[in-house]
């Protein structure tokens, strides 16, 4: 099974789980170090909603590893074991009060007691080695169930990368040679027809399911079209020079008040040259000429849906996108798209999930976001995947696409 295999997470055995852990290790840790430099040892910054103190980040997957493996006796029973069972005794007496997201709120970890940098790095470093070590001994016959802890750890470890790009993007930090190349697209925007009919959607049968993905089942859909790949800048730009952003007529009512609360009348990273006047975008500390060929990003719902009205079109459901997607219909895995579904009231996540930070609970009027971002690894891009995410938040690699009835 190769490494970059999107089943590799929830089926692959005791080596390649191995071989992937400390793959995502190396795709994330290099990221660390412009980080520090640009912010210090202390790495300390103030608090912003859509970003998590760098510190905190390290030390809490640290803590997860050793919550899930390290001093967890129940943990050859995987999913089976309660998230809430007896553990062994953490390395300091407010460990697990500071670095557990099911006891600490986000803005709590902005002053929660965590090591230092370079201790936390440290902690991380032992909990990995010993993780392995339990891995190479325990996965020898235990049935794929038996695994379940580590395919956890795989799963938050994978999101490390995004979370680390995102904090770069957002800090203007520049990760030097761990940078990843800005996706482009394909010059046909022909729209697809996904035809009416009855689709399998969901995760395969008999799967570990990661705290985004849900269990297969069969659903009957309308036709539509949809686009073959995300929106580009070249479709986004004309909404703004036509001033979209400025005409109510085009945003929702929740929108229009966000645009008037925050937005500065284009996405967030986008701004003119001073000399010639041409697009430029913000790409991790450097502004740099806009490539109209590549998707555009670090939108809002909101904006995605202002710029269908002004289109004449729509977000597609996540099961359209989804149905699309497995059908061969789209070229994805860009950025993380808006799609048209919002949740109807909050959608917890069961506990043993909810230890890892990137599992984030839904809130009544999150927006659904499905495929994944150049910024993730393969393995996460998972047609079936779809992640709840507040409709003002445009801090993260996201875009979208359009579709008509």
């Amino acid at each position: 099974m190769s490494l970059d295999d999107p089943l590799l997470t929830a089926t692959g055995d005791g080596r390649a789980l191995a071989a992937a852990l400390t793959e995502a290790r190396g795709h994330w840790l290099p990221l660390v170090a412009p980080l520090r430099a640009l912010l210090g040892e202390a790495m300390d910054l103030r608090y912003l909603p859509e970003l998590t103190p760098p510190r905190w980040q390290i030390a809490h997957g640290a803590w997860l590893e050793d919550w899930w493996v390290g001093r967890n006796p129940q943990r050859r029973q995987g999913l089976a074991a309660s998230a809430g069972a007896p553990r062994g005794r953490a390395a300091t007496a407010r460990e697990d009060a500071a670095l557990d997201p099911r006891r600490v709120s986000h803005a709590g970890r902005w002053h929660a007691e965590v090591p230092t940098l370079a201790r936390a790095l440290a902690v991380s470093q032992q909990c990995r080695q010993r993780s392995l070590a339990l891995l190479a001994t325990e996965s020898r016959g235990a049935p794929s169930a038996a695994l379940a802890s580590w395919r956890l750890l795989l799963w938050h470890e994978d999101h490390e990368r995004a979370t680390w790009l995102g904090l770069a993007q957002a800090l203007g930090a520049w990760p030097d040679s761990a940078l990843p190349e800005m996706p482009t697209l394909r010059s046909d925007d022909t729209p697809r027809t996904l035809p009416a009919g009855t689709h399998r959607l969901g995760a395969p049968d008999g799967a570990w399911l990661a705290p985004d993905e849900f269990a297969a089942r069969e659903l009957t859909l309308p036709a539509c079209t949809i686009d073959p790949q995300p929106v580009s800048w070249a479709r986004y730009l004309p909404f703004i020079e036509a001033g979209g952003y400025d005409d109510p007529q085009w945003w929702s009512p929740e929108g229009w008040a966000w645009r008037q609360r925050h937005s500065a009348g284009r996405p967030r990273h986008l701004g003119r040259d001073e000399d010639d006047g041409g697009w430029r975008l913000a790409r991790f500390g450097r502004w740099l000429p806009l490539d109209p060929a590549t998707p555009a990003m670090h939108l809002s719902r909101h904006e995605a849906q202002a710029w269908c009205r002004w289109a004449g079109r729509r977000l597609p459901t996540a099961d359209e996108w989804e149905a699309a997607a497995r059908a061969g219909l789209l070229s994805w895995g860009q950025v993380l798209e808006w799609t048209a579904d919002t949740l109807p009231g909050d959608q917890p996540v069961a506990d043993w999930a909810a230890s890892s930070a990137h599992a984030r609970a839904g809130r009544a009027g999150d927006a659904l976001l499905c495929g994944a971002s150049f910024a993730e690894p393969p393995r996460l891009h998972r047609p079936w995947r779809r992640l709840p995410a507040a409709p003002q938040d445009g801090s993260g690699f996201c875009g979208f696409r359009s579709a008509l009835s």
